[in-house]
């Protein structure tokens, strides 16, 4: 029970967060709290199936509160995914926003996820340059697969709480920046 604890309070926190949204009538976050069940569906495998390290299942629960939040929280009127954190560059590209700090940090844990899926599979001997560029286009892959189900709730809800074309790439970019630094951390400590 004690490996499946952050596990189980990302439930927790899906479950109170998807009552908020209810309350809300925030349909878009309803449709991500169905993917995130699925999500955490995966993860609970992959704990039983790889034996995830810790770091990546607090990891999990950590973002899955930051993106909950997210999606429920306002800050004088303003979605906490749409407060720029720090002014680095303006519109229409407003780096960096909360938004862009959560898909970094999603991917940095994702890359954590899958890393044990990818270990299980390399040949003994492979090439540690192949094996990092393959482990950051993997979780990249699945950023791609966020963007899409983020497009889907703008056509299904007519919905732009995610933005447009401008955020997704900037996501997108965030998605790929948070695989390297972790594939980068990997290497440095010597996991592959």
């Amino acid at each position: 029970m004690k490996k499946n604890l952050p596990i189980m309070l990302s439930l927790v926190v899906l479950a109170a967060a998807t009552l908020w949204f209810v309350v809300q009538a925030n349909y878009e976050f309803l449709l991500y709290a169905v993917t995130l069940l699925v999500l955490i569906g995966i993860v609970f495998w992959l704990n039983r199936r790889f034996g995830l390290p810790a770091i990546a299942k607090w990891g999990f629960f950590f973002w899955m509160v930051l993106h909950m939040a997210g999606g429920g929280v306002y800050l004088h009127g303003t979605r906490l995914y749409d407060v720029v954190l720090v002014p680095l560059v303006g519109s229409p590209y407003d780096i960096l926003k909360y938004d862009q700090f959560v898909h970094f940090f999603c991917y940095l844990v994702m890359t954590l996820l899958v890393f044990p899926v990818f270990k299980s599979i390399v040949a003994p001997g492979a090439s540690r340059m192949v094996f990092a560029v393959l482990l950051v286009l993997a979780a990249s892959s699945i950023g791609a697969v966020n963007e899409i189900i983020e497009f889907a709730a703008v056509v299904l809800f007519q919905a732009d709480g995610v933005g447009g074309y401008h955020n997704t790439c900037i996501d997108l970019v965030a998605n790929l920046l948070g695989a390297m630094v972790s594939t980068v951390y990997l290497a440095a400590v010597r996991a592959f």
